[in-house]
């Protein structure tokens, strides 16, 4: 194959999963909590002292900069995510050339961009800048540890980077100096990059926590020990095991197949960082979600792309037999679970999405033609009043009402009594415990009027109206809801009663 086709081929791999995603008439809507931080910073609000911000806001405060210029909207957020991912497929198809040759790299570059995984989180994501750091990583150190002091530092940067995208990611970035080390043996200067990745997230922790005091603290750190877990290890194995598609069986398989790399080899780089992220994924996390499996598609790309250029150009084997085997058992199992039920009544196919965009712009029009700009939109997703151009009624409703409590708490029994009471809880049950905290707080800003439309599915508006009205808010909707389908709906809140 002649380099000019196999440059061909490898856009194509990049280019095209991107431009279908982008086309497809569904979106998946998940964290679109992200979206109205982004927008709130664009318009000028802070984060820990205007909303709540439960993770250093570095991703968001870069999407806020592309809202000044292009507008707050879901086709901006969705392009600018596309673009990321499109250059982290790239990134690792020309690591995978480097290391493998042509082949590799446009498999790796396939692997990546068609990962389900990368369909469902198509419009925001912290992850996904990360996985686009550690790619980049990957790339510097596709022919061995960097040398150079320019190629040490751009290494520096990526993993700076990626710990600034969130810092979940540090399982990741220790597999990376972990493998410099044994490939170098040189700890004084393995010592000075870890120093160099971490001093950034310092400085910017530094920073917040000396303009916004304990608020940034309580909401970066105390939230997470509180909020609740999704379950132990069983429930965490049965979770990925539900999210694993064929970019990551490709992984595993692969993974499998390069236990006896080379040190200081690319195939021991990502086997290195996968290993420490699945150990990550299964016994540090409280929480699991389908998103932090996302920087696992960074390493197994490159070892499902080795494995696949191995098996090309040599003769079939017993190990090699035995892995192909593996990998279709994987394959059933991804097929069992590309259809997912994302909220009752509504299926996501292979990640591509449960909400159509034509609902969403009826919403938005709807929303807009009864709420004025000034007033804020509440729903059981942020998405409605950030397409719509409306602040939510409670940023971040997912953490608030947690906070609220911690908060409390905290001026009752102190900060180490209050989170040791509140360790081992899981997380919806706090959810749904916590529920009038969250009352409490939409029903205040209702009565002060800055409250103009609530979008819910029918039940779930009678419940939000009549916690609203419990707590001294006088209010009908408009329309009043009655008995139907469990789709969102506009209700406008009319003062009075």
């Amino acid at each position: 194959m002649s380099a000019r086709a196999a440059g061909v081929l490898l856009g194509l791999a990049v280019l095209v999963p991107r431009v279908v995603r982008l086309v497809h008439p569904d979106l998946w809507d998940e964290d679109s909590f992200a979206l109205a931080s982004a927008r709130l910073l664009a318009n000028g609000a802070e984060p820990y002292r205007d909303f709540d911000a439960p993770y250093v806001p570095a991703v968001e405060a870069a999407l806020a900069l592309l809202f000044r210029f292009f507008g707050s909207s879901v086709r901006v957020a969705e392009g600018a995510t596309q673009a990321l991912q499109g250059t982290t497929a790239l990134l690792l198809g020309l690591a995978a050339r480097r290391a493998f040759g042509w082949g590799a790299g446009i498999v790796a570059a396939a692997i990546y961009g068609c990962s389900q995984l990368v369909f469902r989180y198509h419009v925001f994501e912290h992850e996904t800048l990360g996985a686009l750091a550690l790619a980049a990583a990957f790339l510097v150190c596709s022919k061995g540890p960097p040398a150079a002091p320019r190629r040490t530092l751009a290494l520096g940067v990526c993993l700076a980077a990626a710990l600034l995208a969130k810092a979940s990611l540090l399982p990741s970035v220790l597999g990376v100096l972990a493998w410099r080390l044994l490939a170098t043996r040189d700890a004084r200067s393995t010592i000075r990059l870890a120093l160099g990745a971490v001093l950034p997230l310092v400085l910017v922790c530094g920073f917040l926590a000396f303009r916004y005091g304990s608020e940034f603290w309580l909401q970066s750190v105390g939230l997470h020990l509180v909020k609740g877990s999704t379950g132990g290890f069983v429930d965490r194995a049965r979770s990925v095991q539900r999210e694993v598609d064929l970019s990551l069986a490709a992984g595993i398989c692969g993974g499998i197949a390069a236990l006896r790399s080379p040190r200081g080899s690319l195939s021991s780089l990502a086997l290195l960082v996968g290993i420490l992220e699945w150990a990550s994924a299964f016994f540090l996390k409280t929480t699991l979600w389908a998103h932090n499996l996302i920087p696992l598609l960074v390493p197994a790309s490159v070892l499902g792309a080795a494995a696949a250029s191995r098996a090309a150009r040599g003769r079939p084997t017993r190990g090699g037999t035995a892995l192909g085997a593996l990998f279709l058992a994987l394959g059933a199992n991804a097929a069992r679970h590309a259809r997912l039920v994302a909220v009752p009544g509504r299926e996501a196919f292979y990640g591509f999405g449960f909400f159509p965009r034509a609902e969403l712009d009826r919403i938005v029009r709807e929303i807009r033609a009864a709420c004025p700009p000034a007033q804020a939109v509440e729903g059981f997703s942020p998405l409605f009043g950030f397409a719509a151009g409306r602040d939510p009624g409670i940023a971040f409703a997912e953490f608030h009402p947690v906070l609220d409590d911690l908060r409390d708490a905290i001026a009752k029994v102190g900060i180490a009594r209050a989170i040791r009471e509140r360790s081992g809880r899981r997380f919806w049950k706090t959810s749904e415990d916590l529920f009038p905290r969250y009352a409490d707080a939409l029903a205040a800003r209702a009565l002060r009027g800055e409250v103009g439309v609530l979008v819910f599915e029918p039940d779930q508006a009678v419940a939000i109206a009549g916690a609203l009205r419990e707590r001294g808010v006088p209010l009908r909707l408009d329309p009043e809801p009655s008995p139907g389908p469990p789709e969102p709906r506009v209700y406008r809140v009319v003062r009075g009663p």
